[in-house]
């Protein structure tokens, strides 16, 4: 895990730190075992902080559990700042095992008190480590899921526009056209391209838009059913009995 890697960080300082301050004001120089524990301290936090995590994953800071988890992480955090402090002294009784013959308990507890300050820190900092990270894993799957949801708009867009403007639909106005101006009804076929003219804006025009009114809707019907009554006169006779209260109605664009 990344945030476990990243204590090499504060490792490596920490030993810098216990191996210059000696020289800075003319000490005798730190031992190697001093600055291994200091080191190694921050290492121990690094093998907690998969655990940290996987609390904050299980209980996570939100509404409406708010109060009652932030409760919990300040628990946990005590629990963990014990716990690091007991690997501390065992680290310390590893690397230095005469400064504990005779006061082990005395040094957890004062390893403890001394961890608990900044321990708490440290473990909230990375409940909120964990809570960002999650944060922006989230934002960014809903990202990818909205592309593909506007992928999938648009390709169903297209498929339904490519309904409205069915190839037949077009080829069967088109020879209706050519069948009045053989035929010499001139009148007959310019109403039909205007008709034919407004379809096309109309559905061309919808691509982004998800409702229209009523009316609207209705206008385009009507100017589809124009197209087709020229064809079908003698069988296609449509009837609208609408409530006009009812016009500005929002519906689905037939896009």
């Amino acid at each position: 895990m990344l945030v476990s890697a990243a204590w090499v960080v504060p490792a490596v300082l920490g030993g810098i730190d216990v191996a210059v301050q000696p020289r800075l004001w003319g000490d005798k120089p730190a031992p190697l075992r001093a600055i291994l524990f200091v080191a190694g301290d921050w290492f121990l936090y690094a093998l907690l902080t998969p655990g940290v995590f996987a609390i904050a994953q299980r209980w996570p800071l939100a509404r409406p559990h708010l109060v009652r988890r932030a409760s919990l992480h300040l628990f946990v955090s005590l629990l963990f700042c014990a716990v690091w402090a007991g690997a501390g002294t065992v680290l310390r009784a590893l690397l230095q095992p005469q400064a504990l013959a005779s006061n082990a308990w005395r040094s957890f507890a004062s390893w403890l008190f001394i961890t608990f300050p900044f321990g708490v820190a440290v473990y909230l900092s990375m409940v909120g480590v964990e809570h960002a990270i999650r944060y922006f894993a989230e934002a960014r799957e809903h990202a990818i899921q909205m592309a593909r949801l506007s992928e999938q708009l648009s390709s169903a867009r297209f498929s339904a526009l490519q309904a409205q403007l069915n190839p037949h639909f077009l080829f069967n106005t088109l020879n209706t056209i050519t069948v009045l101006v053989r035929d010499g009804d001139r009148a007959g076929a310019t109403q039909i391209l205007e008709h034919l003219s407004e379809v096309l804006r109309r559905t061309l025009s919808r691509h982004r838009t998800n409702e229209v009114t009523l009316q609207e809707e209705l206008e385009l019907v009507r100017q589809y059913l124009a197209i087709e009554q020229a064809r079908f006169s003698d069988r296609l006779r449509p009837e609208f009995d609408i409530d006009q209260s009812t016009l500005s109605a929002a519906v689905p664009s037939s896009r």
